[in-house]
């Protein structure tokens, strides 16, 4: 706490040079923008070492940013309290981390996840190994069409249920630390994969094409899948290096011997709506127009309905009772405030400030470097900003405009730096994602970050390579 406030009194007095930004423009740190930072700061490190709960922390955000009068909002009816809350949890991604966390638990309910178990320790011969190894691959290559996060939803149960079955006590077992990290690290990675596999991956291509730079489905394809499929297994072997099963590595899971007996009616009332759900995720923006009335084209409002679905009269699939206690509410806390954290720290230009900080010596290196020290300044922006979004708005149009000045083509910067975005693998608070996964409580803050800082670096390497031998136009 004490480290966390004199960070926050530092910051706001320290002055900061002018720098000399794209294109030789001149870029300063504001007084607003410095204290943005400083709470910034001082908020990750109270996250980082766990010295207030982290929902405490969440709150102690929505206080701290009216206090110090950051706002983003020109309109003077608004007040900071009021702004901080809008930025929090007013946005969308609220909405469909509720719908997808309703939908999982429908799922576990129903029997579903002892049933999805039993077929992943078949395939796996119960080998705790290679369970893990089954839910990283899972979770990349649904990811590749549902999202990151859906796809974080629908292994999470399956993922649990191993757990309870193995005896698995949260925060005491090496096999449940690596296979919930597992639960979020492939899809995470898997959000790289393709252009469908992120949010932040669809604001990338947009910046490119106002850029005039058409990257199309299989572009991306072409450098995102080879650099994910490199990186499971490497990731694999990061989590078991950190956390060693022991004992648990030796048993092989016990599958029971069972009859196919046929789904109930009440699994085929959760697949059925699951199914529709993933169509709505694949197809809805394909089919939706520009309208802001096609609902289609908006992922929350799908896994809202999805999640609403299982409430109906007649299904009996979820009751009030069940979402209470299936949905960590606490965790919606800490999303917002990490939206509203980011977002102040956009609004304020502070993000400019620090973004040019970081990547201003990329101009510097050899073209064969580039790619990986942007994934690493990318790694590093995004611990800060708490947010794959917000971290892609500011980032993409920076090594653009870098690029310009380089002469060369943008996909060349653009590319390591958004493969990089959704790959949030050091700190829970990056992306709700992981925070799914660290809901369940097997993991702490550091259990990730120590496996999650190999891993990111790693990464760097692995899509430095790829980048180095797929020729980028």
């Amino acid at each position: 706490m004490f480290v966390a406030a004199a960070l926050i009194v530092a910051i706001r007095a320290l002055p900061f040079p002018v720098l000399h930004g794209p294109g030789g423009a001149p870029l300063a740190l504001s007084p607003l923008g410095r204290t943005s930072l400083a709470i910034v700061v001082g908020v990750v490190v109270l996250w980082v070492t766990e010295a207030l709960p982290f929902p405490v922390t969440a709150l102690l955000v929505f206080l701290l940013l009216p206090a110090f009068g950051v706002t983003t909002s020109m309109d003077p009816k608004l007040s900071p309290i009021e702004d901080a809350v809008r930025n929090g949890l007013g946005k969308p991604v609220i909405v469909f981390f509720i719908g997808v966390l309703l939908l999982s638990t429908a799922f576990s309910k129903a029997g579903l996840g002892e049933r999805a178990v039993d077929w992943v320790l078949k395939q796996t011969g119960g080998r705790p190994r290679r369970v893990l190894l089954a839910i990283l691959m899972i979770g990349m290559f649904l990811a590749v069409w549902i999202t990151a996060l859906a796809a974080v939803a629908t292994i999470l149960p399956v993922a649990l249920s191993i757990l309870r079955r193995t005896g698995a006590k949260p925060g005491e077992s090496n096999f449940g630390r690596a296979l919930m990290l597992g639960t979020c690290m492939g899809p995470l990675i898997g959000g790289m994969a393709a252009p469908t596999g992120a949010a932040p991956n669809a604001i990338a291509l947009d910046y490119l094409g106002q850029a005039g730079v058409n990257i199309r489905f299989w572009d991306w394809l072409a450098v995102g899948f080879p650099s994910a499929l490199l990186l499971i297994p490497v990731a694999w072997l990061v989590l078991l290096a950190c956390f060693p099963f022991g004992s648990e590595q030796e048993d092989a899971i016990p599958i029971p011997v069972k009859t196919n007996a046929p789904l109930s009616y009440r699994q085929w009332a959760v697949l059925v709506i699951l199914s529709l759900a993933i169509l709505g995720w694949i197809v809805g923006p394909l089919l939706a127009t520009n309208s802001r009335s096609s609902v289609w084209r908006y992922p929350q409002w799908v896994g809202l309905l999805a999640g609403v679905l299982c409430f109906l009269p007649g299904l009996g699939l979820l009751k009030w009772q069940d979402a209470e206690r299936g949905v960590p509410w606490r965790i919606l806390l800490v999303v917002a405030a990490g939206l509203s954290l980011g977002n102040a720290f956009y609004s304020s230009h502070a993000a400019d400030y620090v973004t040019w900080v970081l990547f201003g010596g990329v101009v510097q290196l050899s073209p064969a470097l580039r790619p990986s020290a942007i994934v690493l300044m990318v790694a590093v922006l995004h611990l800060v900003l708490s947010s794959n979004t917000v971290t892609g708005s500011i980032v993409i149009p920076l090594l653009i405009s870098i690029a310009g000045m380089l002469h060369i083509p943008p996909w060349q910067l653009c590319a390591p730096a958004a493969l990089t975005v959704p790959l949030a693998l050091i700190l829970p608070i990056e992306s709700p994602d992981a925070l799914i996964a660290y809901s369940s409580g097997y993991f702490s803050v550091k259990d990730m970050a120590k496996a999650g800082i190999p891993i990111t670096l790693c990464a760097a390497a692995i899509i430095g390579l790829v980048l180095n031998v797929v020729h980028l136009r």
